[in-house]
């Protein structure tokens, strides 16, 4: 088929959409200028966007969707396309339309019996699965690895080229057992262990080969850590949690010198940012595996060398670090209750300032990471140090999430406001509370509901490269990965959310915000809770804040309230509560919420991106 569009033109798109995302604004600067900059970019977000689509709708579409069928030229062009975004076979931004290309790809070449290039694919379409596999809670079902299997007993026939893709394809195995089945990994690894061992047996001491045997090794010890974590309680007291697993299995399993791995990584891997983590999950493993002491696991990571630049490296790697450190203290409990305690803190402390101040991350690893660590800070802060820390790092990370929160929870207060005059016995069962207490305690309702609008995405952090992606329509990889993010509030803030009515109303309303009124469609499959009708205006809120954005959305110009308000009553009762619904088409407070999302919303976007902050 004829091309319009040039094959590198989408990468070109990307970048000036990227620079867009850089522009910063300052405090002197009017509301009046920042407003109708923004604007300005919003829509010029939306002329690019519309141009990354027409172009996805040419390249991709077509041969998904079987309109039209890939031939010679048409593969040469999408294969052009691919390069732009892996130039070196590895892909680190757009990552969805790159695996897309890859299965397209892959049909075609494996289809006509091209070794060569359907080789290639292998490898970038496994990065590429890794890497988003990474913003999956259950990693697993990588569909690449797999494929590669068929060319391995043809192995020493490959160029060495074709070897070094085929053997980097093939070295993510372990990752096509889905996380819930790790437990099966011991028994299934053998026969993956002596193909890989076959394939550098063949390569000889390539040093490509080599490097990927070794972050191999490093994955298996990860894997291998999830499977003893999972098993450790709180009678190990800093002892590696092995009693129940058989320790000559995982050895065997490895049947690698773990120490050697780890001293000569930085040698082999030559990335900096794979030698860390390698070195990290194998001394991790020989921990787990009694060779070395807690103590000495620790002492091993601080031994790690960390570049001095880029600085912003040198901020994730001592995060890196020190996430690991305080996941372990955690997990294993080394020392005393107190002395945990005070060892982890310190570093949460050290570490903090800096992991607030950083710049949102383009690599999605490094924002994953960032995720990681204010995890595992849950674990030690109190809950309103928690919430006060991931709303100083949106801010950072995401201003465009930050404001989106900030409406969510003004609209959201001025509708429970109402519904406390004027409807209370709605409000009866929320957090425990009966309708007298929620009257007597007007305030702490309302500063509950302030709490819990806050935190109603907070499972986006988790995605946060993908959530802010809007220079293009979603994939369905990622509208699938974009769906898990009410359940993420588990994984970002990894508290007992049991131990109080507060904090599982906080839970609720971040879990269930997209799940019907009904409980009869949205998601995730989970029933509502008697903190459903914090969850029903938090809905309307979300939905109607997202509706009427006109001028940090680039996908549109706003939708009238009153058009809003009549789909919110057509589907009360269904989607939506009709009770809230109902509450918001009273004339005064229609009119007080349409200034919230109209002048209030100005103010809002102002104060946020000229000053980084709005209380």
């Amino acid at each position: 088929m004829r091309f319009t569009h040039e094959p590198d033109e989408y990468l070109k798109n990307y970048k000036e959409y990227d620079a867009l995302d850089e522009i910063k604004f300052l405090p002197e600067q009017s509301k009046e200028e920042v407003i109708g900059k923004l604007k300005e970019i919003s829509f010029r977000k939306k002329e690019i966007a519309q141009k990354q689509n027409d172009i996805i709708s040419e390249y991709i579409e077509p041969f998904e969707n079987g309109t039209k069928t890939l031939d010679a030229d048409d593969a040469e062009m999408l294969h052009a396309f691919l390069r732009s975004l892996a130039p070196k076979g590895t892909v680190t931004f757009e990552v969805s339309v790159a695996l897309r290309l890859c299965r397209i790809l892959y049909s075609y070449y494996h289809g006509i019996n091209d070794r060569e290039h359907t080789i290639q694919i292998l490898a970038i379409g496994t990065n590429a699965e890794m890497r988003l596999s990474i913003r999956q809670s259950k990693k697993g079902f990588l569909e690449f690895p797999k494929l590669s299997e068929e060319y391995l007993p043809v192995f020493e026939e490959l160029t060495p080229d074709e070897q070094n893709d085929l053997f980097n394809a093939y070295s993510y195995c372990i990752y096509t057992t889905d996380k819930e089945n790790y437990k099966k990994i011991p028994q299934l690894y053998p026969k993956m262990y002596e193909n890989i061992i076959s394939c550098v047996r063949i390569a000889g001491d390539r040093a490509r080969i080599k490097q990927i045997m070794y972050i191999h090794f490093g994955n298996v010890c990860s894997i291998v850590g999830d499977i003893i974590r999972a098993n450790a309680d709180e009678s190990n007291h800093g002892r590696p949690p092995v009693a129940e697993i058989d320790k000559v299995m995982f050895r065997k399993m490895l049947d690698a010198p773990l120490h050697e791995i780890g001293e000569n990584a930085d040698n082999v891997i030559g990335d900096p940012f794979n030698t860390l983590l390698i070195k990290l999950h194998v001394n991790a493993m020989r921990y787990y595996l009694d060779e070395i002491s807690f103590d000495e696991m620790c002492e091993e990571n601080d031994h790690i060398r960390i570049p001095e630049e880029p600085a912003d490296f040198k901020v994730i790697f001592d995060l890196l670090i020190t996430t690991y450190y305080i996941s372990n203290i955690s997990c294993f409990r080394p020392y005393s209750q107190e002395e945990n305690m005070r060892l982890a803190l310190n570093e949460i402390d050290r570490v903090m300032p800096m992991v607030l101040e950083m710049k949102k991350q383009k690599d999605d690893r490094f924002s994953y990471f960032i995720l990681g660590f204010l995890s595992n800070v849950s674990l030690f802060r109190s809950a309103s140090e928690f919430y006060d820390n991931v709303l100083d790092f949106t801010v950072f990370a995401d201003k465009a999430l930050y404001i989106h929160t900030v409406m969510v929870r003004e609209i959201s207060h001025l509708l429970l406001e109402h519904i406390l005059d004027e409807y209370p016995e709605y409000l009866n069962g929320v957090c425990g509370w009966d309708t007298d207490h929620i009257l007597t305690h007007r305030k702490e309702a309302l500063e509950l509901m302030d709490k819990c609008a806050m935190c109603h995405d907070i499972g986006k952090h988790f995605l946060i490269d993908i959530v802010s992606n809007s220079s293009r329509r979603l994939t369905e990889d990622e509208f699938s990965i974009i769906k898990t993010h009410p359940v993420n509030v588990e994984i970002v803030w990894a508290m007992d959310f049991e131990g109080s009515e507060e904090h599982k109303c906080l839970r609720d309303c971040a879990m269930l915000h997209h799940r019907w009124h009904n409980g009869q469609g949205g998601y995730p499959d989970v029933p509502h809770t008697k903190n459903r009708p914090f969850v029903d205006i938090i809905s309307i809120a979300d939905s109607l804040d997202a509706a009427t954005d006109f001028i940090g959305r680039p996908y549109g110009k706003g939708k009238n309230i009153d058009d809003l308000i009549g789909e919110f009553l057509e589907m009360g009762g269904t989607r939506y509560s009709m009770e809230v619904a109902g509450i918001l088409s009273k004339d005064e407070v229609r009119n007080a919420v349409n200034e919230l999302i109209t002048e209030h919303r100005e103010e809002v976007n102002y104060r946020i991106y000229a000053f980084n902050h709005y209380k």
